[in-house]
């Protein structure tokens, strides 16, 4: 008893919770998950938190249904609760321990908005792009799986840059735009993908888009961490000397090849002509920004993805960490 007058005396806040007059088992497990999310704490049924101070009213309610709070948790075990009887009044002890995945309550994140208050509120999660060229697939796997391993739920990651039967193209750069956060995989094969560089340029179009971009590029050590290397040619990109400006070579002479097919149309097939009208369109859209991109990645300090991988990806997770605070 000692120990819960000293938290009162003290008005310790943060990870040791208040309840009174009573809440539900639905609240209470909520509170729970939040607690064990955030290195264990506390709660105690029966001590008022005015704000100001706390004050030790007791606690005559029923106990909370500790069963039934542990299937609205997924079957986290891991909390006690306790009655103690403190100046000849009840008191309901809840000891939450530190969880080592995230417990989520009827699979969602909550979070409190206040240390004064038990008011919380459902976390949103971070939706995140992995833009790369199929041949570099592998990598994208490994980069999935880690950072699910490290934010589960806290993120949505999507990664299909190839486009099913009948979907247009436009909608879905639209709906790439809508994610928080992008993170590409800049391989030779990359630059020179229309449906990657076409992704980029849609993206660029936000003069901020630097602050929700990553990036990470290739070297050969990094054929090292899959079973099936990639050609050399089509994993290390040229983003540094007088070669980086080859790829604005490459997507002119394309622009060229479907101008020509233009041309040898002639009258013929106007359905056809719309066609390639609109590729020539997203093709010059390429050309126009990828100077400028190539000379972002050619100017920011990147990392070839083993060395983000030695370092278990810690620059994107950061980057992460502080793009879920801001959307939370």
């Amino acid at each position: 008893m000692d120990e819960i007058k000293n938290i009162i005396e003290k008005q310790e806040r943060g990870s040791i919770r208040y309840v009174f007059p009573v809440e539900t088992d639905n609240n209470i497990a909520i509170m729970i998950s939040i607690l064990a999310n955030n290195g264990g704490g506390k709660i105690y049924l029966g001590i008022k938190d005015t704000g100001t101070y706390l004050e030790y009213k007791g606690y005559s309610f029923r106990v909370p249904d500790q069963t039934k709070i542990q299937q609205y948790l997924g079957g986290f075990k891991e909390f006690k609760i306790n009655k103690q009887l403190l100046e000849n009044k009840c008191l309901i002890e809840i000891i939450v321990d530190c969880a080592s995945q995230s417990i989520l309550f009827k699979g969602k994140l909550f979070k409190f908005m206040s240390d004064y208050h038990n008011d919380t509120k459902q976390l949103e999660p971070l939706k995140i792009f992995i833009s790369y060229n199929h041949k570099v697939s592998d990598f994208a796997d490994i980069l999935e799986n880690q950072l699910n391993m490290m934010f589960g739920p806290q993120i949505i990651i999507s990664r299909d840059t190839r486009l099913k039967y009948k979907d247009n193209i436009d909608l879905f750069m639209e709906s790439i735009k809508t994610h928080d956060f992008i993170i590409s995989l800049i391989s030779d094969s990359y630059l020179k993908s229309e449906a990657c560089m076409y992704e980029i340029t849609e993206l660029m179009r936000d003069e901020h888009y630097t602050d929700k971009l990553a990036f990470i590029t290739f070297d050969a050590e990094d054929n090292k961490l899959v079973n099936s290397p990639v050609e050399i040619h089509d994993l290390v990109p040229t983003i540094h000397g007088e070669l980086r400006f080859d790829y604005q070579t490459f997507w002119n002479k394309r622009i060229n090849i479907y101008q020509n097919k233009l041309a040898e149309l002639g009258d013929n097939r106007p359905e056809t002509h719309v066609e390639i009208l609109n590729t020539i369109r997203r093709l010059n859209s390429i050309l126009i920004q990828v100077g400028p991109f190539i000379e972002m990645l050619n100017s920011t300090f990147g990392k070839t993805f083993h060395r983000m991988n030695d370092d278990n990806f810690f620059d994107i997770a950061d980057l992460i960490k502080e793009a879920v605070k801001e959307k939370n």
